[in-house]
């Protein structure tokens, strides 16, 4: 046995004598297991031949000298018999990593100087070796003594067969791992049987090494010799059990022993290691074990290795149902965090599906909502892959809710927060339309002083709160009153931008701005098609819109193009308008008509066609309608047309409209008779005066003979 120890130039200097007598100790139980090793019975023809190194230097040849035949191979006479020139080389480890090993010397002392030691690395702390090994010497210091007393208390020559490691051997071994000598405890190791202990303490040192692969294969090689049904004798069970923890030295229990495996693994962060052996003490446990822990070791080894698809499979395995419901939120959990939503949505989680959406739905309901993960769109994700759409439209409605509640400490931040609405009620309206139309609603708790939905049309939609004790405590939130907020918030975040580009700045009421004020903002930057559609889905009035628009109309007819900016003239840039042939101000009336031809409804009584009528009166009246405008009353509402040209004072344009209106109504027939009709019933000619309907066309007079009839 080669042991090589150091001595650090801080530690206590010894004298020459103790240094020799130490050196001779250690030199003497090396060659007495090598000679027990290497002892031949019969004739040996000559020395062995040099061995190569694997750093290049040849080892010096080792000679097998003869042993009589009538001398037993490993007694005290063989041994000594081998002693004498024997020269020993390098051996190579074969547990450990090839290196070159520094080799012990004595320089010849020429003085009284204390002879120095080379240093070398199987030393540990501030103690060599050899002073960590030797035991304490309880008589007279003498070399016999003293080499005795190490051979016998560390058992190296105490072995009866060179077939098993005793006891005191992988005792001798495991004392060295203990005291951080990793190396010479590998060497001894080498020189020892492997048996189960053996396996074990090699085990150990190839997990201090973070060799894992090979603690694997040794801790599974040392399990032989556990269990009621395991094959050992008395020795190499006394072995093993030296060099136990003592919960494990009646090697009774196979589950235990795994167990004790998978947390060694554990303590160094190899779960892939931890877990199998986990699995394999469930495997070998009585039925008395209890085995919940062991289920929940090998779930987080699973969960830690990102072995989703197996920490999925195992759910289905654990006996107890409040491991079960809590490994599915810790599943759930760790694949949202790491990305794995994808995978998540692909398990089917049968017998698990409420329990998955009781985790996201109460994650996206308390979760950050700008944090990663964003649970609100994994439920969301998650309910439309089970066709729950009304629960995905409800969690996405309610994250728009939560994001307008947020501190928004800039501009930046409340653009970048109105983004995030946007795309939330989008999403929610997608999903609720799925729905039936007389189904398409959600319903929430009341959540007051939100300040997500405007308060002018919150109180028609959701109705007003009544006395304290008619409080309610949910809201019906249907799929309009979505709209109107998507809607809303659409055009804060347009109209912030459009601001911008235009003064350069914004300020925090631009971020919060009513719908009637983005109806009004849009008309005035001309912005015509969103404002109508604005108006429509907050379903408020128009007015202001064409009013804007029959003055934009105006003003290019006087003044031309140049009477506008560029940010005054979005209505100008839409495809549909650029395509359109004619003048810019035939174009804006072109934009009016079709407008007004949309928007402009029986159910509205034609308000908005009548208020481009009296706008362009107030602007001047002495400017002729458009003849479609005109038109339009002429055929559908003549009375209007009269009296709105009596009230500007435009006499003779209300004489023609008149005379006009009588034509349509007074039909005649080939025959000249007048056709009798409501109107011409409706009003009576005084008695004794002639009825003059029209002075230019003479269509009926007092002679005439329907009216005598009449």
């Amino acid at each position: 046995m080669f042991i090589i120890f150091s001595q650090r130039d801080d530690s206590p200097s010894p004298t020459a004598q103790v240094i020799d007598e130490l050196f001779f100790g250690l030199r003497s139980s090396s060659l007495l297991r090598q000679i027990a090793s290497r002892a031949v019975e019969g004739e040996v023809d000559g020395p062995v031949e040099n061995t190569q190194l694997q750093n290049g230097a040849s080892a010096a040849p080792v000679l097998a000298r003869a042993i009589p035949t009538h001398m037993r191979a490993g007694t005290a006479d063989s041994m000594s018999l081998q002693l004498s020139n024997l020269q020993v080389g390098v051996v190579q480890s074969s547990l450990i990593p090839p290196q070159a090993r520094s080799q012990v010397f004595l320089p010849p002392s020429k003085s009284s100087a204390i002879p120095s030691l080379p240093s070398t690395m199987r030393g540990s702390g501030s103690s060599p070796l050899l002073q960590t090994l030797l035991p304490s010497l309880k008589r007279s210091f003498s070399l016999p003594y003293a080499s005795d007393a190490f051979l016998y208390s560390n058992g190296i020559i105490s072995s009866d067969s060179l077939l098993i490691a005793c006891q005191a051997e992988v005792k001798f071994a495991e004392d060295l791992r203990k005291r951080e000598h990793y190396r010479a405890a590998a060497d001894v190791l080498d020189w020892l049987p492997k048996n189960d202990a053996c396996c074990y303490i090699g085990g150990l040192l190839m997990l201090h090494w973070e060799e894992y692969e090979q603690a694997s294969s040794l801790f599974e090689g040392a399990s032989r010799s556990f269990g009621p049904m395991a094959f050992r004798n008395k020795t190499l069970e006394k072995a093993l059990a030296s060099v136990l923890p003592p919960s494990l030295s009646s090697l009774n229990s196979l589950s235990a022993y795994y167990e004790h495996l998978a947390q060694l693994f554990e303590e160094k962060g190899q779960y892939q290691y931890s877990v199998p052996f986990y699995r394999l003490a469930i495997e070998s446990a009585d039925q008395e074990v209890e085995t919940t822990d062991f289920w929940h070791n090998v779930f987080r080894g699973q969960i830690a290795n990102e072995y989703f698809e197996q920490a999925y499979m195992s759910l289905a395995e654990m006996p107890d149902v409040t491991l079960r419901n809590t490994s599915v939120a810790n599943l759930v959990t760790a694949m949202c965090e790491r990305n794995k939503v994808e995978m998540l949505l692909g398990f089917d989680f049968v017998g698990f599906q409420d329990d998955v959406e009781e985790v996201l739905s109460f994650k996206a309901r308390n979760a950050h909502p700008l944090q990663h993960p964003i649970y609100s769109k994994i439920y969301y994700s998650w309910s439309i892959k089970r066709e729950d759409y009304r629960a995905a439209a409800s969690m996405m409605y309610q994250r728009a809710r939560i994001l307008d509640q947020l501190d928004k400490p800039d501009v930046e931040t409340r653009h970048v927060h109105l983004s995030f609405q946007l795309e939330a009620y989008t999403v929610a309206i997608s999903a609720l339309s799925l729905l039936d139309p007389q189904e398409a609603w959600i319903s929430l708790p009341i959540l007051l002083n939100s300040g997500a939905v405007p308060q002018e049309w919150r109180q028609a939609n959701f109705g007003t709160f009544g006395p304290s004790d008619e409080v309610r405590d949910s809201e019906i939130v249907e799929l309009s009153d979505m709209r109107k907020e998507l809607e809303l918030c659409r055009g804060r975040r347009q109209l912030v931008v459009q601001k911008m580009s235009i003064r350069g700045f914004v300020s925090d009421e631009d971020f919060e701005i009513l719908p009637m004020e983005v109806v009004r903002r849009y008309a005035q930057i001309g912005m015509f098609e969103e404002a109508l559609y604005s108006a429509r889905v907050f379903e408020v009035d128009m007015s202001i819109i064409f009013t804007r628009m029959v003055d934009t109309c105006i003003t290019l007819s006087k003044e031309g193009p140049g009477a506008f900016s560029q940010h005054e003239s979005h209505w100008l840039t839409r495809e549909r308008v650029v395509g359109w042939e004619g003048e810019v101000h035939q174009k804006g009336w072109r934009l009016l008509q079709e407008s007004l031809e949309r928007h402009d409804t029986p159910s509205t009584g034609w308000q908005y066609r009548k208020n481009c009528l009296e706008r362009i009166m107030d602007t001047d009246r002495t400017s002729i309608p458009p003849s479609w405008l005109t038109a339009f009353f002429q055929e559908r509402e003549p009375e209007y047309l009269i009296r709105t040209c009596l009230r500007y004072q435009l006499i003779l344009p209300a004489i023609e409209y008149t005379i006009l209106m009588i034509k349509k109504v007074c039909h005649i027939s080939s025959f000249g008779n007048v056709v009798r009709t409501r109107l011409t019933t409706s009003i009576p000619p005084s008695s004794g005066q002639p009825a003059v309907c029209s002075g230019r066309d003479n269509l009926c007079h007092a002679d005439s003979p329907t009216i005598q009839s009449y």
